[in-house]
């Protein structure tokens, strides 16, 4: 069964959400209660003490009292969940146990192919999600208590599977979380444990199957786009995945190390993304995603250059910028018109073109407003060279403004400052 799910930020991209998890009877998760170092579970190698344990099995009865009026702002339920618990490893476990618990599988929309409405504010207040609902609300709950996440998109085995199946995209959407300098792989979509459906509720079991689970485990049913994601030093391919190759369990754990720049850690995940599998249209389209908003980000520092050294710092931001623009123009231009994108894709392309043009008029605009800022020894002494800077800069706006066509969505805004803006302020 194939559908498509909203994908967040400014854009849509063609998904299928699985989420509901049927019992598979070869796994097997066990809590150990009975040593002094107690593991969380068998395939985990996470250990707690005696007065760890005592905590962290008073998790649930304290979610379990949650006063309603805090669930239903994200603000709140984060103070709460994260409120008395000692470690990250807890406040993980708060945050999974209440999301599984409390946000019901939305199967009635999955079959009807309703996939909109999963944004944080719309889960919390109808407490219901599909995979990528869960996903977001994980991540942005363990981002209010402080614990290092991320958000993984990939194929799974879940309901409507069958054995063998050729996966077209990506239909799925799990969480990843930092402890104690190490990553673990979650989902809490398969742990929850209430559906609209009665014969699809998910295995109670699922619950400590898929909390902090080992990734050779965790690739029987799942495999991320990003091979990094994996955790594992050889990663298996999509085709391997599909024919059901065994991980050895003895692989050891592979680092990883997420870019602290939001944007460049998309453009480092796509790049693996399609580096893995370069068929991938999806994957070169949110590539070339990425590497615009990189540019528009960059752009916007373009208003707190320090004027003493203007000139020098203008020419890296334009290196910078045309660097991500060309890469996303190269990105967006990969994609034929058999996409179903595709049309999005050609106007983020002319995006690319105006803006551009919008870097070379700030760029005038910020030499002329240190031309302005002047007393008058100084600006006579540099309006010559400052006025032909200005210019240089102008000319390339014009240049790029006049490539816009007639029919693009940024023809206007262009020609408004062909004919208002650059005349209105050109010394």
């Amino acid at each position: 069964m194939f559908s498509y799910c909203i994908i967040a930020k400014s854009f849509i991209v063609n998904r299928i959400d699985w989420g509901i998890k049927l019992p598979i009877s070869h796994y097997l998760w066990v809590i150990i209660i009975l040593c002094p170092t107690i593991s969380l579970a068998q395939s985990q190698i996470i250990n707690l003490s005696r007065d760890e344990l005592r905590s962290y099995r008073g998790i649930k009865p304290y979610i379990n009292k949650i006063p309603s009026e805090y669930t239903q702002n994200i603000d709140e339920l984060s103070t709460y969940l994260g409120e008395g618990m000692s470690s990250d490893l807890e406040k993980v476990r708060s945050i999974y146990l209440w999301i599984a618990g409390n946000i019901t599988y939305d199967m009635k929309a999955f079959i009807a192919a309703r996939y909109e409405g999963q944004t944080i504010p719309t889960v919390l207040e109808d407490k219901k999600a599909i995979c990528e609902g869960y996903a977001n609300l994980f991540s942005a709950l363990c981002t209010k208590v402080g614990v290092e996440n991320a958000k993984i998109l990939g194929y799974s085995k879940g309901y409507g599977y069958d054995a063998g199946q050729k996966f077209a995209i990506s239909n799925h959407a799990w969480n990843a979380v930092r402890l104690r300098d190490e990553w673990f792989l979650l989902d809490v979509t398969w742990a929850a444990s209430n559906s609209n459906v009665a014969e699809f509720q998910a295995s109670s079991d699922n619950l400590e199957k898929y909390f902090l689970t080992e990734p050779h485990i965790f690739l029987i049913d799942h495999l991320p786009e990003d091979p990094e994601w994996q955790l594992i030093q050889s990663p298996i391919t999509l085709d391997e995945f599909e024919t059901g190759k065994n991980v050895p369990s003895g692989q050891k754990k592979k680092k990883v190390n997420l870019a602290k720049d939001i944007y460049g850690r998309e453009i480092a995940h796509y790049e693996r993304v399609i580096r893995h599998n370069p068929t991938s249209k999806e994957a070169h389209f949110r590539l070339g995603y990425a590497h615009l908003s990189k540019a528009l980000d960059t752009l916007e520092s373009i208003h707190q250059i320090d004027t003493k050294s203007l000139f020098e710092e203008l020419n890296l931001l334009e290196l910078r910028i045309h660097h991500h623009l060309e890469m996303a123009e190269k990105s967006f231009s990969r994609l034929g018109s058999d996409y179903a994108n595709y049309e999005k894709a050609q106007t983020l392309i002319e995006e690319c073109q105006y803006q551009k043009g919008v870097f070379h008029y700030e760029a005038g605009f910020q030499i002329l407003s240190l031309l302005v800022d002047m007393d008058k020894e100084e600006y006579f002494q540099y309006a010559e060279r400052y006025g032909k800077e200005v210019n240089s800069h102008w000319d390339l706006a014009i240049g790029y403004f006049e490539e816009i066509k007639s029919s693009s969505l940024y023809y206007e805004q262009a020609q408004r400052y062909i004919t208002y803006f650059i005349p209105e302020y050109r010394p």
